[in-house]
């Protein structure tokens, strides 16, 4: 008597949203890249977006940036919804005095300045509605912006003052400029203000953002900038590779110093997976997308290639590795899961001939039309004027 077990089977379950995009090269370890790259961002979206599937499953802003950039060229427009779901939580939490924090919904409280800055600038917010052209999300989260971004005074010597967060988190790993960090993310917070208030008509708001970013531009080429470099006077650590990542995608860094950060970019590897995205993009502007691909093939080489790590968990570094091993084999919860890694922004770089998208990008302009902005083949113009090209 009793029951016979003949099959044990389970159903996924996880976001409405299918893959909208493909991509395919020659070459074995990117199209590994982006598969992973691609499962990872669907494990990560259910009710929310999250930082990791097997964990505390929160939404965490700065994961959120890396993800909402990598889904417009990756998924259907279902998963559009479950983007502006979080802005709208993340701006509607804000405290009196203007403080946003993540991850919402949740008790953590816990403001961490870079990621609110990168949620609220050019890649998150600005990303999402260059993209949709949801303008009725950023009349709603436009004053809000700008009362966060006024928690921020302005040092005597005209960059940005220190803003103490609860938790001033820059990145994982060491030598961490941070105080270059905050006023780099708030460059280009400024640019997607600037950009909402264009959009929305506010000329004089947006002229008002424009004047400012130049300033603190300017004051960060005086104060900041050493001749092969770009450090703050008080940092005494080695060279950060995402401050001269990210003085290059603020704007910050002038073209007749590309050569030194370039060099810089050669040598320092100290950005986690969650800030290599933004190194990567940089070397792209510079012009040396090839050694992009090489210092990423590098840097990724341990999870791309491994058997079981990275489908859905987070592309770990070679540096890192010896300490997620010992975490994990000291019985404490593996780390390594979190949707921090630029595999599924190789369609944003790369224009191989054998990469397709299968549904255009749609940006509205200021005045109200609409550029589409499909996929470019392999002799176009990329945005950052590089030619892209196959691998």
């Amino acid at each position: 008597h009793g029951a016979r077990v003949t099959a044990l089977k389970y159903r996924e379950t996880g976001y409405d949203a299918s893959p909208d995009g493909t991509f395919h090269c020659s070459d074995p370890f990117y199209n590994r890249f982006w598969e992973k790259g691609l499962r990872t961002i669907y494990v990560n979206a259910r009710d929310t977006f999250f930082d990791c599937p097997d964990r505390e499953r929160a939404q965490w802003w700065g994961d959120i940036v890396t993800i909402l950039g990598e889904s417009f060229y990756t998924y259907s427009t279902s998963l559009h919804a479950l983007i502006r779901k979080g802005i709208h939580e993340l701006m509607d939490w804000q405290r009196p005095d203007g403080i946003i924090h993540s991850p919402i919904p949740g008790n953590y409280d816990a403001e961490l300045p870079c990621q609110m800055l990168a949620a609220v600038g050019r890649y998150g917010f600005w990303t999402y509605y260059m993209n949709t052209g949801d303008i009725e999300t950023v009349r709603y989260v436009y004053p809000k912006v700008k009362k966060y971004l006024d928690t921020y005074p302005v040092a005597e010597d005209g960059t940005i003052a220190w803003h103490q967060g609860k938790w001033n988190w820059g990145d994982w790993g060491d030598n961490r400029d941070q105080r270059m960090l905050q006023n780099l993310w708030y460059c280009l917070a400024l640019q997607g203000a600037a950009g909402m208030a264009k959009a929305l008509y506010l000329e004089d708001e947006a002229a008002a953002f424009r004047a400012q970013l130049e300033s603190l531009r300017e004051a960060l080429r005086r104060v900041a900038w050493t001749g092969t470099c770009y450090r703050h006077p008080e940092y005494k650590g080695e060279t950060d590779d995402r401050v001269n990542a990210l003085a290059v995608l603020s704007g910050v860094a002038t073209k007749d110093q590309y050569d030194f950060i370039f060099d810089v970019l050669k040598h320092e590897e100290h950005s986690s997976p969650y800030m290599e995205k933004y190194v990567m993009e940089a070397l792209f502007v510079l012009g040396h997308g090839d050694y992009a691909l090489e210092r990423e093939r590098s840097r990724y080489d341990f999870m791309v290639n491994h058997p079981d790590r990275g489908r859905g968990r987070r592309l770990a570094l070679r540096q890192h590795q010896p300490r997620l091993e010992r975490r994990a084999a000291g019985g404490l919860p593996d780390p390594d899961a979190r949707p921090e890694a630029p595999g599924a922004w190789l369609e944003a770089f790369l224009r191989p001939s054998g990469s397709r998208c299968l549904r255009p990008v749609q940006h509205l302009l200021p005045d109200g039309r609409r550029h589409r902005g499909g996929v470019r083949g392999p002799r176009e113009r990329h945005p950052h004027g590089h030619r892209a090209r196959g691998l």
